[in-house]
C-alpha cells in the first residue's frame, strides 16, 4: 500500500500499488522453462508452473504426488552399469530383464526369478560398456538383439527359468563380393605410387589366382601383377599407402581363375566346385580387306600393314563368296599381304569384307580356395552355392541354394565369391525392427546407411531376389554420411539417422518390395542413441544432442512428416541429456526419461487434449527404466542408486 510515483516528461502521477490476482484453472503445461518468465502472450503460460518436483501433471488439470517405489532386489554388481529391457509375451507373461556385465537376470510378478535359492542368470556377450548400444525387437516368444560389434543375438523363453541367448542362425545373411580380409601384417617394399612393389606377409596367404585382384588399406590401392609364392606378390600401386598395413587390409574381388560345378542342383544338393582349365578365344581389332584374288585354291589378301604372322588364325567375314568367310590359318607374303587355302572352284569376290585375328588361350588350373572360404557364397551360372567344406586349394564342397543353369566352366570374372557383409571387419547392424512381416536391420559400421530386409515370414533369410516376397537391401542416399541409429514405424518404416529422418514406403497403400520402394528425407534434426517410443500415431525420439524430444507424425495438410519439439517450453528439464526412456500408457499417459545426471523426468502426454506437462523427480540417482503391463494397467521399473549409509551406494531395482 506504499504510495508510488511515476514521473515522465514533466508529468507527475500519484497513486497506490495494487495487487492483482489471476485464477489458474489447471497445470496441464507442467513445469515451464525459466526463459519463459513473463511470457503471458503464450497460451500455455497460464497453465504452467515454475517448479513441479516429485509430482505428475494430470490430463484433467491438477497434479498428483508421484507414486512411491517398491524395492525388488539389488543388481548383481552395484559398481558396474546395468540396463533394463522389457520382454512382453502377454499381459500375464511380462518380464523385466536385467542386463549387466556379461549376464542377464529375469524378473516377473514383482519378484526376481530364482534358480533354487540363487537368482536365475544366463551369460551374454555384452560387457557393461556395450549395454547402451543394444537395440531390440520382439516377435512372439523371440527377441532379436542387435549391437554394432556383435553378431545379432536371439533370445528365446521356454519357461520362467529357462531362457536361451545365442547367435541368430541365419539361413542366408546379406552378402557381397567383399574379398579376403588380410589377417597377417603385410610389408610393402615401397608404399609410394609406382610399379613392381613387393608385398610380403609373415605367414602363407597368397594364391596364384590373386593376380589381378586389388590390395587396399585406408586410401592405398594396389593391383597384383605377379605371384611369387604364398608369402610374396608383386603389385602396382595406384594410390599411395599411409604405411605398411598392420591389420585390416583387404584383398578385394574374387579369385581370377576358372571353376566348374559338378551338378546344377536341385536346391539342397551337395556339389563340388573345382578349379579347372578353360579355353578362351580373344580377337584383335577388325581390319578392312583391301583386295582378294583367288587362283588354283589359294586366296591372296591385301591389307596394308596387316601386322599378322604366319600360322595366325584370321577370321574373315562379310564377303559375298562363302568359301572366303570363316577362320583360316595364314601364310604371310609381305607386310601388306598374306594367303590361305580355299577350294579350287572358289571365284573372286565382289564384296571383300573384313579380317580379324583370333587367338585361343588355355587357362590352367589355379589355386582358388582358402579354408576361410567355408560359409561364403559362390554365384555361378545363375545359381547360388554356399561353401560347406574345404578339400584343397583347388576343390571345395557346397550346398545349392539356387539351381545352376549349367555345369559349364566359368572363367575369371564369370563367377564371384561373396561373403556376409555382417562380419568382424565391417561390423554388425546397430538397429533392428519388424515391419510388414520382415525383419529389418540397418546401420553397421561398415555400411552405416544401408538397410536390409528379410524375406516375408522368413526372418532369418536375407537372400536377395526380385520377387515381391524376396529379401532386399538398399543404401539411403544423402548429401553426407548419416549413420542409421534407430529404426521405427508409424505410417511408414522410419530410419532415424545421426543427421536426419527418412521414411521408406512402397507408395500409396502398397507394401515395400525389391522393385518398389520410396525413400524420402523428412527432416534433418538427427537422432540420439536412445531407443525411440511409439505413442499413438507418433514416433518420439531424442534429437541428436539428447536434449530435445521430438514427435514424428504424418501431417495431412502438408503430405509430409513433421517432428515438433515436445520439450521446447521446458528445455531445462532435459538439460543434462536423456539416456533412457519408456512409455507408461496406464493409469496415466506418461513418458519417463532418465537424465544423464540421474534425475528422472516425466512428460504427461495427451495429444487429443493438447496436454504436454513436464516434471522432475528426485529420489536417488536413476540409471535405467522400463515399463511392462500388469493385471490392472502398466508398471514402471527402474534401476536407482540410493544412499544406504554414509559413503555407501547401492544399485536397486524398484517398481512403481
Amino acid at each position: 500500500r506504499d504510495p508510488w510515483r511515476l514521473q515522465a516528461f514533466g508529468c507527475s502521477i500519484r497513486g497506490r500499488l495494487m495487487r492483482t490476482t489471476t485464477m489458474q484453472t489447471n497445470l496441464t503445461a507442467g513445469e515451464l522453462s525459466p526463459r519463459l518468465m513473463g511470457r503471458v502472450d503464450i497460451a500455455r503460460y497460464a497453465n504452467g508452473a515454475q517448479n513441479i518436483t516429485n509430482a505428475i501433471p494430470m490430463v484433467h488439470g491438477g497434479c498428483k504426488r508421484r507414486p512411491g517405489t517398491v524395492f525388488i532386489a539389488g543388481v548383481k554388481n552395484s559398481t558396474q552399469k546395468s540396463r533394463l529391457i522389457p520382454y512382453v509375451f502377454s499381459r500375464d507373461q511380462a518380464y523385466i530383464l536385467e542386463f549387466g556385465n556379461y549376464y542377464m537376470r529375469v524378473y516377473m510378478s514383482r519378484a526376481q526369478v530364482l534358480d533354487g535359492s540363487v537368482p536365475y542368470e544366463i551369460a551374454t556377450p555384452y560387457s557393461e560398456i556395450d549395454l547402451a548400444d543394444i537395440a531390440y525387437v520382439q516377435g512372439a516368444d523371440t527377441m532379436f538383439l542387435a549391437h554394432p560389434f556383435y553378431p545379432m543375438q536371439r533370445l528365446r523363453r521356454f519357461d520362467h527359468d529357462n531362457w536361451v541367448l545365442d547367435a541368430v542362425p541365419f539361413v542366408v545373411e546379406p552378402f557381397d563380393e567383399l574379398g579376403q580380409v588380410g589377417s597377417p601384417a603385410v610389408t610393402i617394399s615401397d608404399i609410394t605410387v609406382g610399379s613392381g612393389r613387393t608385398f610380403s606377409v609373415a605367414s602363407p596367404m597368397f594364391l596364384n589366382s590373386d593376380v589381378g585382384r586389388q590390395i587396399t588399406s585406408g586410401s592405398g590401392v594396389a593391383t597384383i601383377t605377379a605371384f611369387t609364392d604364398s608369402q610374396h606378390v608383386t603389385a602396382d600401386i595406384s594410390a599411395a599407402f599411409d604405411a605398411s598395413p598392420e591389420w585390416g587390409w583387404k584383398l578385394e574381388g574374387s579369385p581370377q581363375s576358372a571353376i566348374a560345378a559338378s551338378k546344377v542342383g536341385p536346391v539342397g544338393e551337395r556339389i563340388t566346385l573345382d578349379a579347372t582349365t578353360v579355353s578362351m578365344t580373344t580377337t584383335s581389332a577388325s581390319k578392312t580387306v583391301g583386295g582378294i584374288s583367288v587362283a588354283i585354291g589359294t586366296a591372296t589378301v591385301t591389307i596394308v600393314g596387316h601386322g599378322y604372322s604366319s600360322l595366325d588364325t584370321i577370321l574373315h567375314s562379310g564377303s559375298d563368296v562363302a568359301a572366303l568367310n570363316g577362320a583360316h590359318l595364314i601364310t604371310v607374303i609381305d607386310a601388306n599381304s598374306y594367303s590361305f587355302s580355299v577350294p579350287i572352284a572358289t571365284p573372286n569376290p565382289t564384296t571383300l569384307g573384313s579380317a580379324t585375328k583370333t587367338a585361343t588361350t588355355v587357362v590352367g588350373i589355379k589355386n582358388t580356395w582358402r579354408s576361410a572360404d567355408v560359409g561364403k557364397f559362390v554365384q555361378i551360372n545363375g545359381g547360388l552355392v554356399r561353401i560347406t567344406g574345404y578339400t584343397s586349394p583347388t576343390s571345395v564342397t557346397g550346398e545349392v541354394y539356387r539351381g545352376l543353369s549349367s555345369t559349364t566352366a566359368a572363367i575369371a570374372g564369370g563367377w564371384s565369391l561373396e561373403s556376409s557383409v555382417w562380419n568382424t571387419h565391417d561390423g554388425y547392424p546397430r538397429a533392428v525392427t519388424l515391419f510388414e512381416q520382415r525383419l529389418i536391420a540397418a546401420g553397421s559400421p561398415g555400411y552405416p546407411q544401408t538397410v536390409w530386409m528379410s524375406r516375408i515370414d522368413e526372418y532369418m533369410n536375407f537372400e536377395l531376389g526380385t520377387n515381391d516376397d524376396a529379401a532386399m537391401s538398399f543404401t539411403i542416399s544423402s548429401d553426407q554420411v548419416n549413420p542409421i541409429v534407430s529404426l521405427g514405424q508409424i505410417k511408414a518404416l522410419v530410419a532415424l539417422s545421426y543427421g536426419g529422418e527418412f521414411t521408406m514406403t512402397g507408395g500409396v497403400e502398397k507394401p515395400i518390395t525389391p522393385t518398389n520402394i520410396q525413400v524420402k528425407n523428412q527432416s534433418v534434426y538427427g537422432c540420439a542413441g536412445v531407443r525411440p517410443l511409439r505413442i499413438g500415431n507418433e514416433l518420439y525420439f531424442m534429437q541428436r544432442a539428447g536434449r530435445k524430444l521430438r514427435a514424428m507424425a504424418y501431417k495431412f495438410d502438408t503430405d509430409a512428416f513433421g517432428s515438433p519439439d515436445m520439450s521446447v517450453l521446458a528445455e531445462h528439464v532435459t538439460e543434462s541429456g536423456i539416456v533412457d526412456m519408456s512409455y507408461q500408457q496406464e493409469p496415466e499417459s506418461i513418458v519417463w526419461a532418465v537424465r544423464a545426471d540421474g534425475i528422472l523426468a516425466s512428460m504427461t502426454v495427451d495429444r487429443d487434449q493438447d496436454v504436454i506437462g513436464w516434471a522432475r523427480h528426485t529420489s536417488g540417482s536413476f540409471r535405467s527404466i522400463a515399463t511392462i503391463p500388469n493385471s490392472t494397467g502398466e508398471e514402471t521399473w527402474v534401476i536407482v542408486e540410493r544412499v544406504i549409509a554414509v559413503h555407501q551406494r547401492r544399485g536397486e531395482l524398484h517398481v512403481q
